[in-house]
């Protein structure tokens, strides 16, 4: 009997603990949101000048980099209203940061090679999906008139949809990865408190006008080895070209891992 009045008594001092905990995380979120949050953020700082890349100049088109790189800057400034509690430390938080993109390097590999092999074979599934979406495409565009479609028929829209595809995947892998990791130290995703106004584009760009020159500078190096100079520079140096590839996806994952890393640094000050 002693026992079980000391057991009790234990379990009613631990109730208002629980409570407090809940009170100061907040409210735990799923990790779908989570995933959808990455998935958004790459959308908009990536796949978006991805699918504006065939109809910019080929002088021009290294320079969407530098433009995403201060999109994603803001994007990681807003505040995203999930995070992980109890809050981790600065090493941990840069793991879980390396975690969520690293899925990008494989993807964008697996992405060339697939586009190289399987899609290169005219009699393999994915040509006859690449066909037929093809088709559909500009089945679609012909019937309509206008220069705007006559344009819109011209679209590589392969293209887009397959590099679109695989910076989901990875989107959704990285988060994925990186939940699990906070997940496994012993946190879990809560929402957080959200400002009644958040500031406007105008009022971020004011308020840290050199994080979005710290991140157009960090993408301009990806934006260099996509230019005609930098892939000259490889082949000058005998550089295969599945290499090449690699090493540009590396440089453009290290921009965006330091990128976060700068705005989350000084995120972290003003908390």
């Amino acid at each position: 009997m002693e026992n079980i009045r000391t057991q009790g008594a234990g379990q009613r001092a631990k109730a208002p603990v629980a409570s407090h905990r809940a009170r100061t995380y907040g409210e735990a979120v799923p990790v779908a949101s989570h995933v959808a949050r990455s998935m958004c953020n790459t959308f908009l700082a990536f796949t978006t000048l991805t699918a504006a890349t065939p109809l910019l100049p080929p002088m021009v088109r290294p320079a969407r980099l530098p433009v995403a790189g201060m999109i994603y800057a803001d994007l990681q400034q807003q505040p995203s209203g999930i995070g992980s509690a109890p809050r981790p430390s600065r090493r941990q938080e840069r793991v879980g940061l390396m975690l969520s993109l690293f899925p990008f390097i494989p993807a964008y590999a697996l992405q060339t090679h697939v586009s190289e092999t399987c899609c290169a074979d005219p009699h393999s599934a994915f040509a006859r999906i690449a066909r037929q979406t093809e088709t559909a495409w500009k089945t679609f565009w012909s019937a309509r008139p206008g220069a705007f479609a006559r344009a819109a028929e011209r679209y590589p829209i392969n293209f887009t949809l397959a590099r679109g595809f695989w910076q989901m995947v990875a989107a959704s892998a990285g988060a994925l990865l990186s939940a699990q990791y906070h997940h496994n130290r012993g946190a879990e995703l809560v929402r957080r408190p959200q400002p009644p106004k958040p500031p406007t584009l105008s009022q971020r760009v004011a308020r840290r006008p050199e994080t979005y020159a710290q991140a157009g500078l960090l993408f301009s190096v990806p934006a260099m080895m996509d230019s005609a100079y930098g892939r000259s520079l490889l082949q000058t140096l005998h550089v295969p070209r599945n290499v090449s590839n690699v090493i540009g996806t590396f440089t453009l994952v290290a921009a965006a891992a330091k990128t976060s890393v700068i705005v989350r640094g000084e995120r972290n000050e003003h908390e």
